[in-house]
C-alpha cells in the first residue's frame, strides 16, 4: 500500500501542514481537527484521468467517505510510528488522532444480483468486444486490450469473490492447478489462486470455469506480445498503454467503465440523474463481491468455507456481503411441511 501512503502525504497532509508552517513534531490535536475539517471540503481524488481532470486532483462538490479519512489518519499514525522508532521524536511528541465514528449502516454496499449478473455477462461474452467506437485510428488496439481485460476481470471477480485489488495485483506464477476427486471418483483440474491485498496472503478456490476464462485471457496476451511469465502481473497495463507511465505495472481501477457497462444496461441511472431506487445507489464494480458472496450463501456453501475463502470474519460476512433474503431460501424454508399440504394440493389439482 506504499503508493496510497504516498499519495495521501503528498496530497492530503504535506500541503496543509506546510501552508500552516508546522512540522509533524509541532503538530497538535487541535490542528488534526481543522485538518479533517479542510479534508472534508477537499472531497475526493479523482483515480483517472479525463478530458476536464487529472488523476489525483480534487472533485469539485464531492463527499469524501468516514472510511477514507480514517485510512488517512491511519497513514499519518505511520509517519509518527516511524519517528518514534528512529528516535526523532519523543513519545510525548505525538498527538492524539482519533478515528471518526462510522455510520454503519451506510458502509453496506448494494450488490449485483444474480439476473443483473446474467444480463452483465451476456453483454459482456457477446457484444462489449464488438462496440468498440469506431474511428479511433491509432487508439483502436489500445480500446481492443483494455475491453478485453475488463470482460475477463470482470467475470473473474463474480466467479471467485476475490477483492478487485488483490485480483488486480495477480501473477501467473500465483495460479496454482490442482487433480481433485470429485463424486465418481475421477479426478478434474481445480485453480486456488494465492492472492495478497488488503488483508495479507491468502488462498482462494476459484469456481471451474475459471480455468477456461484464464486460458482465453493468457492466449490473448500471448497474441498481443505480452509476456505471461510466472513473476508477470495477470492484469497489467500493455506497452503500447495509452496510460503515460503505466506500462507493465498492474491495471487500477476500472470502476468507471464497469458502471459505463451497468449504465449501457439501465442498471445505472444516465449520468446527471440522481439513483432512483435505493438499490441502485453506489453500485461498483466491488459490488461483483457482494455479489457472488450473496450467490454462494444462496446456493448453500457453508458459512464457514465461505469465509475463508472470501477473506473475511463470519461476522463481517453476514453483517455486510450478505444481502439474501428469506425468498431466496424458499424451498429451504418449506421443505419441513408436516402437514402434507403440498400432496393435498397436487391432488386436488389433479381433481
Amino acid at each position: 500500500r506504499f503508493e496510497r501512503f504516498e499519495r495521501t502525504v503528498k496530497k492530503c497532509l504535506n500541503p496543509y501542514f506546510g501552508n500552516l508552517g508546522k512540522d509533524f513534531v509541532s503538530i497538535n490535536t487541535i490542528d488534526i481537527e481543522d485538518w479533517i475539517v479542510w479534508r472534508k471540503r477537499k472531497g475526493k481524488q479523482s483515480t483517472v484521468s479525463t478530458k476536464h481532470i487529472k488523476h489525483g486532483d480534487w472533485i469539485e462538490g464531492s463527499k469524501v467517505a468516514t472510511g477514507t479519512l480514517n485510512y488517512e489518519l491511519q497513514m499519518l499514525r505511520m509517519v509518527y510510528d516511524y519517528a518514534r522508532k528512529k528516535e526523532l521524536i519523543l513519545p510525548a511528541q505525538i498527538p492524539e488522532i482519533k478515528s471518526l465514528r462510522e455510520d454503519q449502516r451506510g458502509k453496506r454496499r448494494p450488490h449485483i444480483t444474480k439476473p443483473e449478473w446474467d444480463k452483465i455477462s451476456n453483454y459482456l461474452r457477446h457484444h462489449y468486444i464488438k462496440e468498440i467506437p469506431p474511428n479511433l485510428g491509432n487508439l483502436a488496439p489500445v480500446y481492443e486490450f483494455y475491453r478485453n481485460l475488463h470482460r475477463e476481470l470482470w467475470i473473474l471477480l463474480w466467479e471467485t469473490g476475490a477483492r478487485v485489488g488483490e485480483l488486480s495485483h495477480l501473477k501467473w506464477g500465483d495460479i496454482e492447478e490442482r487433480m481433485v476427486k470429485v463424486e465418481d471418483g475421477s479426478k478434474v483440474p481445480r485453480l486456488v489462486l494465492h492472492l495478497n491485498g488488503k488483508v495479507g496472503p491468502r488462498h482462494c478456490v476459484a469456481q471451474p470455469s475459471c480455468k477456461v476464462v484464464f486460458e482465453r485471457w493468457k492466449a490473448f496476451c500471448q497474441e498481443k506480445g505480452l509476456t505471461t511469465d510466472d513473476g508477470d502481473f495477470v492484469f497489467r497495463h500493455p506497452p503500447f498503454t495509452n496510460h503515460k507511465g503505466k506500462a507493465g505495472k498492474p491495471i487500477g481501477t476500472t470502476n468507471q467503465s464497469f458502471q459505463a457497462v451497468l449504465r449501457r444496461l439501465d442498471l445505472l441511472p444516465p449520468k446527471g440523474q440522481r439513483e432512483s431506487t435505493k438499490h441502485k445507489m453506489g453500485l461498483c464494480v466491488y459490488s461483483l463481491r457482494h455479489g457472488a458472496i450473496t450467490r454462494d450463501l444462496v446456493k448453500g456453501m457453508s458459512i464457514t468455507v465461505l469465509h475463508k475463502n472470501v477473506g473475511v470474519t463470519i461476522p463481517t460476512l453476514t453483517k455486510f456481503y450478505d444481502h439474501a433474503i428469506p425468498t431466496d431460501f424458499i424451498d429451504e424454508v418449506t421443505r419441513f411441511d408436516s402437514y402434507g399440504t403440498d400432496e393435498r394440493y397436487l391432488a386436488a389439482e389433479e381433481d
